[in-house]
C-alpha cells in the first residue's frame, strides 16, 4: 500500500492538483469525468469491487475527492491572501469589510462579497474564495503557517466537519 500511495501521489495526486484553482470550477459534467477516474484508481488500489460505495476507501486512505481537493486548494490560496502571501497585485482583489458595530456576522465574514451579474462571474476567485474563505472557523484562519493550516483544513474536510459546498 505503501508504493501505491506513492505511486497515486506521484502520477495521480500531482496531475489533478495542477491548475485546479482554474478548472476547478468547470461545469460538473466534466468534473464528473474526472471524479470517476480517480474512483477507478482508488477501487484498483484497494482492490475494492465496482458494486461497493468508496466514500470510505478515500478517508481511510486520506485522500480527498475532486470536489474537496478544490476546496482545500481554495482554503489555501485564501490562507495566503488573508496572511498578505500573495504579490502586491493582489492587495486590492479583495475588499475587507470595514466593521464599526456589532454585526452577526463580524467574525466570520472579513471580505466583502461581489455581486456578480452572470453566474459566470461566481466562478471567479474573488466570488468563490470568499464564499469558501467564510465557512472557516476563525481559529483556523489565525493558523499562520502554511502547513499546519492545509493539514488542519485536510483534516475537516476528511472528519466531514466542513461543508464544501459553496
Amino acid at each position: 500500500m505503501k508504493t501505491k500511495m506513492l505511486i497515486y501521489n506521484s502520477l495521480v495526486a500531482s496531475s489533478l492538483n495542477y491548475g485546479i484553482m482554474c478548472w476547478g470550477t468547470a461545469q460538473n459534467t466534466a468534473l464528473m469525468k474526472l471524479q470517476k477516474l480517480q474512483n477507478k484508481v482508488i477501487r484498483y488500489m484497494t482492490n475494492t469491487p465496482l458494486s461497493s460505495d468508496i466514500s470510505q476507501k478515500f478517508k481511510e486512505l486520506n485522500i480527498l475527492n475532486i470536489n474537496e481537493l478544490f476546496f482545500l486548494e481554495s482554503c489555501k490560496f485564501m490562507h495566503k491572501v488573508y496572511n498578505k502571501k500573495m504579490p502586491g497585485s493582489f492587495d486590492e482583489y479583495f475588499m475587507d469589510i470595514d466593521h464599526n458595530h456589532d454585526t452577526r456576522n463580524r467574525h466570520r465574514l472579513q471580505y466583502q462579497l461581489p455581486n456578480p451579474k452572470l453566474n459566470l462571474g461566481k466562478k471567479s476567485v474573488k466570488y468563490f474564495g470568499i464564499k469558501i474563505w467564510s465557512k472557516l472557523d476563525q481559529q483556523t484562519k489565525n493558523v499562520e503557517n502554511k502547513k499546519p493550516f492545509s493539514d488542519k483544513v485536510k483534516q475537516l474536510i476528511i472528519d466531514k466537519q466542513l461543508d464544501i459546498c459553496y
